[in-house]
């Protein structure tokens, strides 16, 4: 596995985020209630430790991308997405949140499985550990596809009325 990107972002700090004991004990500690409470939810959320490895993922994240809890849990991001676009797309808005503790809010479009354009909102939120020192992200995306075409057509009847 390369682990490249994890070693440019362990430059910015002086502790390689990507050590395996970067992720702090309390945390372990919930993990696994994080992770049964997710497999009950139908947004696609994660939790993203410092080293972009997958700890925690929801059932509507397993479900839309047809994948199973051990094929993500564990997995580096660029293992699930690919290393270009996670170091073009989704390192830097993680970088955001996991780096300079900010939440982020962003809309992307996807690819499904099934071959169709996905319009997803997605919030990244910095999950801090109880010293305030961002120890993982925390990522809520939503398929709003019916609501983006809902908007777009409203749009075009409203522009074909005037």
């Amino acid at each position: 596995m390369d682990n490249s990107d994890c070693d440019q972002s362990a430059n910015n700090k002086s502790a390689d985020p990507c050590a395996e004991d970067q992720f702090p004990e309390p945390v372990n500690d919930h993990i696994d209630f994080y992770k049964s409470a997710l497999l009950h939810i139908d947004d696609f959320v994660s939790f993203l430790d410092r080293g972009y490895r997958y700890r925690a993922i929801s059932r509507g994240y397993l479900q839309f991308f047809n994948l199973k809890a051990e094929d993500v849990i564990g997995h580096y991001a660029w293992e699930l997405h690919g290393k270009e676009r996670f170091s073009t797309r989704l390192k830097p808005q993680l970088d955001r949140s996991l780096i300079d503790g900010e939440e982020v809010r962003f809309s992307t479009e996807i690819i499904s499985p099934a071959g169709e354009i996905r319009h997803i909102n997605t919030r990244n939120v910095p999950y801090l550990n109880a010293d305030g020192a961002v120890v993982g992200v925390v990522i809520n995306a939503r398929d709003e596809t019916r609501v983006w075409y809902a908007e777009h057509e409203f749009r075009r009847l409203i522009d074909d009325s005037l």
